[in-house]
């Protein structure tokens, strides 16, 4: 069976909008003109973190939005958001993307002239204008109104991301690393955010990654770079095999293919790192909250710096669980399993790519398939994780039930 993935029109657009910013200063200039009403400033600002990510409040005229803090995303606001405040919303000439459909889509971009996050005033904040709030896809899980991008944390000298209290602090200042913290270097690259280097071993050193509060996982990394370290005899530990659309060989010539493997000694910058789990697949080189959230992250933005303290050692690679699927949303048939961890369990090797998904434990994905993939999505950062799923599948016209079992992957020897 064919599938036809419906997958997110927003995350392609994310991508494509990397190049917006030096395309939009030659005719619409919303990226260069933001500015603070406040020159000296030190706020202290909440975040949701119910879904791995950080979500601050934003008033604009009065009104609580809710906006994700994205180190790794052109700022954004949704066209609901926009038509609300009356913002005039423009075209970028130069700038199309392709969505899920195939179908080229117009990036329009707007300029919100008058924003505060904490006690900070945001005069001319340009943004990206597209949905956040797709009918299906994880990203309505945020109820998200809009995004503070890279081109708008630039106004901030010092950040401090505390996600233990949950706390974001904003600052005119660069921060002042405590002698717990170790000081690290990452490049800010227009369009694309900052960028730090993992170093694996002499051979394979310098591979960027981009640091990624937009991203509720942990490592991911180009499948090139995996088969690299495989070549070079670098992966010591079990390798999962991730089956998904294209059903091609691992370390194979394809390009659509993801895995899962442990490395006990990888560098960041100069910060030897405990064991981590990284995630090979097409996408961009990414670090996200999953391990971020072990320490108090301190970035100097403009300084071209940022630090790390440990706070909550939570062994993640030690740690690492999963119940070996990975729901998405099919055109035709709603919910459906988009991923499989080939080689989990005999339990998982009976599920197949496209199964149709009609209930997650008590959640019916046929009539609820937004919360119920929802529930599966935050249940990651609950303070109780279930650790046993029933599904309830449908394949050619048959409905089966399978009891998944939360499995840790990467346990030591």
């Amino acid at each position: 069976m064919r599938l036809k993935f419906a997958l997110s029109r927003c995350w392609l657009l994310l991508l494509c909008l990397f190049i917006a910013p030096q395309v939009v200063a030659k005719k619409f200039k919303p990226y260069s003109q933001a500015t603070t009403s406040e020159a000296d400033f030190h706020s202290e600002v909440r975040f949701d973190f119910a879904n791995g990510l950080p979500i601050v409040t934003v008033d604009i005229a009065g009104q609580p939005y809710r906006f994700l803090f994205d180190t790794a995303a052109v700022s954004t606001i949704s066209p609901q958001l926009a038509e609300q405040l009356k913002l005039e919303v423009k075209p970028l000439a130069s700038v199309s993307a392709v969505d899920a459909g195939g179908q080229k889509q117009q990036i329009t971009a707007t300029v919100v002239p008058k924003m505060r996050v904490g006690d900070i005033t945001i005069l001319n904040a340009g943004m990206a204008v597209f949905d956040l709030r797709p009918a299906n896809g994880l990203l309505s899980c945020l109820a998200l109104d809009g995004i503070i991008g890279y081109n708008l944390i630039d106004l901030f000298a010092g950040i401090k991301l505390d996600y233990q209290r949950q706390i974001l602090t904003l600052s005119s200042a660069a921060m002042s690393f405590p002698a717990s913290a170790t000081q690290l270097k990452m490049e800010v690259k227009p369009g694309m955010g900052a960028i730090a280097r993992l170093h694996f071993s002499p051979e394979v050193k310098n591979v960027p990654v981009v640091l990624d509060t937009g991203k509720n996982l942990g490592f991911g990394l180009p499948v090139e770079v995996g088969i690299e370290l495989n070549q070079k005899g670098l992966i010591k530990h079990r390798i999962y095999q991730l089956q998904t659309k294209e059903r091609s060989a691992l370390f194979s010539e394809s390009k659509n293919q993801e895995f899962l493997t442990r490395f006990d000694k990888v560098k960041l910058d100069s910060l030897p790192l405990d064991p981590v789990v990284i995630n090979f697949s097409p996408g961009l080189p990414l670090l996200g909250n999953e391990f971020l959230r072990q320490y108090h992250v301190y970035l100097n933005w403009q300084q071209q710096t940022f630090a790390l303290e440990p706070v909550a050692m939570l062994h993640l690679a030690n740690e690492w669980k999963s119940f070996g699927i990975y729901p998405t949303f099919d055109a035709e048939q709603g919910l459906v399993i988009g991923k499989v961890l080939q080689n989990l369990n005999k339990t998982s090797a009976k599920l197949q790519l496209g199964d149709r998904i009609l209930k997650i434990a008590e959640f019916d994905a046929t009539k609820e398939p937004l919360k119920t993939v929802c529930f599966l999505s935050q249940n990651r950062y609950a303070k109780h994780k279930i650790e046993q799923l029933l599904l309830t599948l449908e394949r050619d016209q048959q409905v089966f039930q399978v009891q998944l079992q939360r499995q840790r992957l990467f346990a030591d020897p």
